[in-house]
């Protein structure tokens, strides 16, 4: 990570951090109030989509929880005038897919077998298991293998990977999950408050008065924060230090680096001294970086909602600016906001969301140039079902995104019915250009509680690796990976 890439990070952090927490005060001071603000406000931003989607977040909690068991199958379309000149997309009508999972994520249990089948006739089969610390995988065509994190790590360091330290638990099961939510809870909550200590008071004003919304007046607090050079210095100074000097801030960064080597053979990953050895660097650079002339943020505040953002960074002759208005009603939230380059280039955000409890009508775009990407959602819902289609359609004038065509889409639509011990679905993946459907996936799964899952049971040979050295496991996966390329080139 470079000088420029750690200023970076602490300038982001002088204008955002404040968001991620924060407190209720009464007779708040303008800084309190600004901070207090921007909690509320993404608060907002997100009990919007809980109530959208409260039963499938709902779902979703049981099963990271409770015993679950899921069936699904898969089958593809292709149009036969897909463009397609050798007829390998056309072989996917003819195949099929059927999954099996059974979890049970607080005992560290997980069984996935995937099974293949080509016009009606079985082709073979997959299956990963998970058993607490050990880790099983096999198909049809090969052998069992089963191998523990322990042994793993060990073979990983063998392959470029000397860091590795991999614990099945911590990246699967919901306590890894839960660690992640607190380190992130940790970091924005003890971070704020070294952010809000750092500030003065002097930065911040505030005022009562009208703003424009949408062309309506609305009555609203105004409050102002405004940072020079040296007080940005001083705040990423305040925090570099923090960095540098908190234990807790070290273990939570092991641990994302361990999380993120993960799997990831071959690509090289930053050590912990590598990352403090930047950061002391920065720290020693601090004094005579370059950072901005000055960090305005002037907002709108009206019922906990953040209705008007004029935001500006300016360096020199140089500003980059966001400017931008929300309208929140009851059923709706509406918002536009504008971000200019020092360049005078323009990228447009904009939404129309609406929600009543029984209907969705949302769109958002988000538009550079003559380049647009627009998502929409309309669903019907009830207490025990929904019906949904939405949309991704990117538009490219330019040829900026580098798409095969002036129109490309992907849609997902299906319906979906809810119980309280079942969660079934069909959903539908469309992929069309210049609305010229490419082909489709077509997903039809039903998940229900289960009150027990066993270990996975396997049958026939099982090479159990954790009990062979890395030269042996070398030796072995070559051979397997000989074997399976000889079957399945004797079977075409």
């Amino acid at each position: 990570m470079s000088k420029k890439g750690i200023i970076g990070i602490i300038i982001a952090a002088v204008v955002l951090i404040g968001g991620g927490a924060a407190f209720a005060l009464l007779n708040k001071s303008p800084k309190q109030a600004y901070m207090l603000a921007e909690k509320e406000n993404a608060e907002n931003w997100q009990s919007l989509f809980e109530a959208r989607y409260d039963k499938e977040l709902d779902w979703y909690n049981k099963t990271q929880t409770e015993k679950s068991e899921s069936d699904a199958t898969i089958s593809f379309k292709v149009p036969e005038n897909t463009n397609d000149e050798f007829g390998m997309l056309a072989m996917l009508n003819s195949f099929t897919l059927a999954l099996n999972s059974q979890n049970d994520l607080k005992e560290g249990l997980s069984n996935n077998k995937i099974d293949i089948s080509m016009m009606g006739n079985a082709m073979g089969s997959i299956l990963v298991g998970l058993n607490k610390h050990e880790l099983t995988v096999g198909s049809s065509l090969t052998d069992t293998m089963k191998i523990d994190d322990k042994k793993l790590s060990e073979y990983l360091a063998t392959q470029g990977m000397e860091d590795a330290d991999i614990d099945f638990t911590e990246v699967f099961s919901p306590q890894g999950v839960k660690q992640q939510q607190e380190d992130a809870e940790y970091l924005a909550k003890h971070y704020f408050e070294v952010f809000f200590k750092s500030l003065d008071d002097k930065n911040f004003t505030t005022k009562k008065g009208d703003v424009e919304v949408y062309g309506a007046k609305v009555k609203a607090e105004n409050i102002v924060m405004t940072l020079d050079e040296a007080q940005i210095r001083k705040t990423a100074k305040a925090l570099l230090d923090e960095v540098a000097k908190d234990e807790k801030t070290k273990t939570i960064i092991e641990r994302n680096i361990k999380s993120q080597s993960f799997g990831m053979e071959g690509v090289e990953q930053p050590s912990i001294e590598d990352i403090y050895a930047e950061i002391d660097k920065a720290r020693e650079d601090i004094e005579s970086a370059e950072l901005p002339d000055e960090v305005k943020s002037s907002i709108w505040v009206n019922n906990k909602v953040i209705v008007s953002r004029d935001f500006a960074i300016t360096d020199k002759d140089d500003t980059f600016t966001i400017k931008g208005m929300r309208e929140a009603k009851k059923d709706n939230a509406n918002f536009k906001y504008v971000f200019t380059a020092p360049t005078g280039d323009e990228a447009t955000l904009l939404g129309e969301l609406v929600f009543d409890g029984k209907k969705v009508n949302d769109m958002i775009e988000f538009t550079v140039d003559q380049a647009t990407v627009t998502y929409t959602a309309n669903e019907d819902v009830t207490d025990k079902n929904r019906i949904f289609e939405r949309k991704i359609t990117a538009t490219d004038k330019s040829g900026e995104l580098g798409l095969p065509a002036t129109n490309g889409a992907i849609a997902w639509e299906g319906e979906t019915s809810y119980e309280k011990d079942a969660f079934d679905g069909v959903h539908n993946f469309v992929v069309s250009t210049d609305d010229n459907e490419l082909g489709r996936m077509v997903i039809d799964s039903k998940t229900k509680l289960v009150k027990k899952v066993e270990p996975m049971k396997t049958e026939g040979t099982v090479v159990d690796l954790s009990t062979k050295t890395p030269e042996e496991i070398d030796a072995y996966l070559e051979e397997v990976m000989g074997n399976l390329f000889g079957s399945l080139l004797g079977g075409m």
